[in-house]
């Protein structure tokens, strides 16, 4: 994902072999998009005869074709970053992780041999704050960090609840075990048929995915990467709860209601 290392080109033969199921799967998948534009365009006729009018009801559709260019040239950013980032710390002879959490003008001066504080990236590494307010930045670590987000940042008291509510984005009504899982190292304790909840999911969370009865996530919108397997792997669907990953604990019963958008706990 973002910092790598970057995946190789059979991590991605391995997920097609796993997914597309001998290419059946792939094929239903076009013909329902194939009826999904005949609807679309069944739809435009009837909304408007105006070629001007067509174009601003289609607009939409356009829009979020451009997230997966964007996407792509964000992954591309990343992984272009991961290869300049290794061979500065090579150079410098610090690790990937010390090199991200220098600033730019660090990483020039440190290049110039002008910088070589290294102790302090690693106290970054383990608590530090950055923000930019008029073109002035400042980074902060350790207790100066931990002070200004005190007083800057509000945070938000979860009550208890028993029900949930998000945006459905793919049909069914399941009961099943949660299991929160936001790090692939969580992987493990995923079990087929457990009800995976997330912070927001990411292709390295794709195994736990695919063992899921139903996903429940507290960011995301219909484009976001839990939405697209979802309806891919045809799992029910809550995203946006915002809250999920803070009232929901592992082994918890709920039932996701993913018509509805609704997830409620159940006595275990």
């Amino acid at each position: 994902m973002y910092e790598g290392p970057p995946l190789k080109k059979r991590y991605f033969i391995e997920q097609l072999k796993l997914n597309l199921k001998g290419g059946m799967y792939i094929a239903k998948e076009f013909e329902e998009n194939k009826k999904i534009i005949g609807l679309q365009e069944k739809l435009l006729e009837r909304l408007s005869d105006n070629e001007s009018e067509k174009k601003i009801l289609s607009f939409p559709k356009r829009l979020i074709e451009t997230k997966g260019h964007r996407k792509d040239a964000m992954y591309f950013g990343c992984f272009s970053l991961t290869k300049l980032l290794g061979e500065i710390a090579k150079r410098l002879g610090i690790s990937i992780d010390q090199a991200r959490f220098m600033t730019r003008q660090e990483l020039l001066d440190a290049l110039d041999g002008e910088f070589n504080d290294f102790e302090l990236l690693n106290e970054r590494f383990k608590y530090s704050v950055f923000y930019s307010v008029n073109g002035k930045r400042t980074f902060l670590v350790g207790s100066e960090a931990r002070k200004w987000y005190k007083e800057n940042v509000a945070e938000v008291k979860i009550s208890e609840t028993n029900e949930l509510t998000g945006t459905p984005v793919f049909d069914g009504l399941v009961t099943g075990k949660v299991k929160v899982i936001n790090h692939p190292n969580e992987i493990i304790k995923m079990e087929k048929g457990d009800i995976l909840v997330s912070h927001a999911t990411n292709p390295n969370l794709l195994p736990a995915m695919a063992k899921a009865r139903a996903i429940v996530t507290d960011l995301g919108g219909l484009t976001c990467h839990a939405a697209i397997v979802s309806r891919e792997f045809r799992i029910p669907c809550v995203i946006g709860t915002n809250i999920a990953t803070q009232v929901l604990k592992d082994n918890d019963v709920v039932e996701v209601d993913a018509k509805n958008g609704i997830i409620k706990k159940k006595k275990n």
